[in-house]
């Protein structure tokens, strides 16, 4: 045999025995699960931050017959600490309106904007969904679009368009 062999041996045995010797262990003082002051980790419910930091690129930007580019396509977070995404659109030029619209046009915003450049942004739930929230109620939102118009029949005539 080699001596080269029980030398091996005895270095392997050194060094597992050296690796299973025991330590002294002081924790240490326990920290606080939540930073004190911080308003972001606030209320002290850790499920509720992590819903609302969940929301996927589940939105379809659609590009229909008829609409207009979204220009601005913007993720955050908000005061709370929960996702935030921020939509917004260029009309047409000379547009009488300007409007993104959500879920293929089952959804409509009642507020006009200026018909140049409109946005809106949408807030992350605590179930994980992308929502527009107006009027006290919440709808989750699964795509957008923009549309723009001048709408000349109308113009002429002095009327608001109806929608």
């Amino acid at each position: 045999m080699s001596p080269l062999v029980p030398l091996l041996l005895l270095l392997v045995t050194v060094h597992s025995n050296l690796a299973c010797m025991a330590s002294h262990h002081n924790p240490g003082n326990d920290l606080p699960a939540v930073a004190p002051n911080n308003p972001k980790d606030e209320p002290r419910d850790p499920s509720r931050l992590i819903g609302c930091n969940t929301c996927g690129d589940s939105i379809e930007v659609s590009h229909q017959e008829g609409a207009t580019s979204i220009r601005v396509d913007k993720v955050g977070i908000d005061d709370r600490g929960c996702m935030t995404r921020r939509f917004g659109c260029d009309g047409i030029e000379e547009a009488h309106i300007t409007q993104l619209t959500w879920n293929y046009g089952s959804l409509i915003p009642k507020e006009r904007q200026d018909p140049k450049y409109v946005e809106q942004t949408l807030q992350c739930n605590d179930d994980g969904e992308w929502v527009f929230r107006a009027n006290g109620k919440e709808t989750i939102v699964y795509e957008v679009s923009c549309y723009s118009a001048i709408f000349e029949s109308e113009l002429r005539s002095g009327k608001e368009p109806n929608f």
